[in-house]
């Protein structure tokens, strides 16, 4: 289907909430048809030098789409909600613009008491409504995925109990990779947090980045698929919880530099891979 919003070169949207009334919180097989999670359009499509301010998408699939369509020059800021497929998705050989405190939060949907849907009861308790969507979005929800964007300023982005906070892949779209640097982004109660897929060939800088990686029986800060080919670099970055681990690498480089673990030790190498400490 066609996304909610579609934005056209220099347009900008803004100043709304969004939400999915008929949205569920469970893939089980035999989940009710008002329980099963339904797979939306994108919420927002974005374009060249198109901007979105100033948004909440309460229980959407994809919030912000910036993949389809080359979308340089693009401005993303004080985005918010819950996605249960992935938060924001960028590539197609976009260039340039900025990506700032864009916050996806499980609890963006589970916090709000005012939609009669909200899951609820215990997060870890997988026989109440919210500890289904919980076992879902650690399981399957992204919280960024990039392809092809280049010189594109990420700044204060976080993302809360996803399976994956970043994941770069080979662009579906031009077959190129990304190119750039992050600024304080946090991934907190997800199961992993960088994942560098088969086929990319991403250079990554993550610059005073934490996490935590509690969800699932624990993951790992860093994952890379054999057959990744790029870096990924964590600068004065930290992580905790007893159930985090650090890497889990089969391909490419990984940098980490002035790197702090609060009780996190454990980690992965296999062949393939390089660790730079």
């Amino acid at each position: 289907g066609e996304p909610l919003v579609t934005l056209s070169a220099d347009s900008a949207v803004g100043g709304f909430t969004v939400f999915y009334p008929e949205q569920g919180w469970s893939d089980a097989s035999d989940a009710a048809e008002e329980a099963r999670i339904k797979k939306y359009p994108p919420t927002v499509r974005m374009a060249p030098r198109a901007t979105v301010r100033n948004l909440a998408v309460v229980n959407g699939w994809t919030v912000v789409d910036a993949m389809t369509v080359r979308s340089d020059g693009l401005m993303v800021t004080d985005v918010t909600g819950a996605a249960l497929g992935a938060g924001l998705v960028i590539g197609h050989g976009t260039t340039g613009g900025v990506v700032r405190d864009v916050h996806f939060n499980f609890t963006g949907w589970v916090g709000q008491g005012r939609y009669a849907t909200h899951p609820r009861g215990d997060d870890w308790d997988k026989s109440t409504t919210c500890g289904s969507l919980a076992d879902f979005t650690t399981r399957e929800t992204k919280g960024f995925v990039f392809g092809d964007a280049k010189d594109v300023k990420f700044l204060s982005c976080f993302s809360i109990m996803v399976a994956e906070g970043a994941v770069f892949e080979r662009d579906p779209h031009t077959g190129g990779d990304f190119r750039g640097t992050t600024w304080g982004f946090a991934f907190d109660a997800n199961t992993n947090g960088l994942i560098g897929r088969k086929g990319s060939a991403a250079k990554a800088v993550f610059v005073a980045a934490m996490g935590v990686f509690s969800r699932q029986q624990g993951g790992y800060f860093v994952c890379t698929e054999p057959g990744f080919a790029g870096t990924l670099a964590l600068l004065n970055s930290e992580m905790w919880s007893g159930r985090s681990r650090i890497v889990n690498l089969a391909g490419g480089s990984t940098l980490l530099s002035q790197f702090l673990s609060w009780c996190c030790y454990e980690g992965v190498m296999k062949s393939g891979a390089a660790l730079h400490v």
